[in-house]
């Protein structure tokens, strides 16, 4: 079996929206000390808002495989890729530490069924002697958002605040379901 334009366009969309995970976890980095300055942010916090990630990437990594192998990866990655979005974008409208603390937490709950999701939808949807090489095309979706997300973000908060860059990262996010 040939690959297909659908094949074609569903490593696309993976890799799309793996680019985008990696750099809505990383603009925090970024933008921290801006938000400390703003809401007066101890260090303690800061550290506090940017471990909270961690802690439910860690659980959602493992039952986001349970997920897909139950609702499969459109469904769980439909939902992981709008919640995350969601937690960007309450981000951008955070008020404090709380809700600072809450949206994070909220990404690293719906960013760990990434690469189960991505795993799982490569297996099913392409053919077996696609399915390495589709997964090395949507996975060098990390390094490469490594690379070119610090410069956007920076980028974006040096012409825009750190609310508005969220509302972008925000929009980029959410703007990748429909497409899916």
């Amino acid at each position: 079996m040939r690959a297909t334009r659908f094949h074609h366009v569903v490593v696309f969309l993976l890799f799309a929206i793996t680019v985008v995970n990696y750099i809505d976890r990383a603009a925090i980095s970024y933008a921290i000390p801006l938000m400390q300055q703003e809401l007066g942010l101890s260090e303690g916090d800061a550290g506090a808002i940017l471990g909270a990630f961690g802690l439910g990437y860690a659980v959602t990594t493992l039952l986001g495989g349970f997920a897909v192998d139950r609702y499969g990866a459109r469904v769980v990655l439909t939902i992981a890729a709008l919640l995350w979005s969601l937690s960007i974008g309450l981000t951008g409208v955070a008020s404090g530490f709380l809700t600072l603390y809450l949206a994070r937490t909220l990404l690293g709950v719906s960013e760990g069924p990434n690469f189960p999701a991505l795993t799982g939808a490569v297996s099913r949807w392409l053919p077996p002697h696609a399915q390495a090489t589709a997964l090395g095309y949507t996975l060098v979706a990390v390094p490469l958002a490594l690379a070119v997300g610090g410069p956007i973000v920076t980028q974006l908060l040096a012409v825009l605040d750190w609310r508005w860059t969220f509302g972008v990262l925000f929009a980029l996010s959410v703007a990748w379901v429909p497409a899916w």
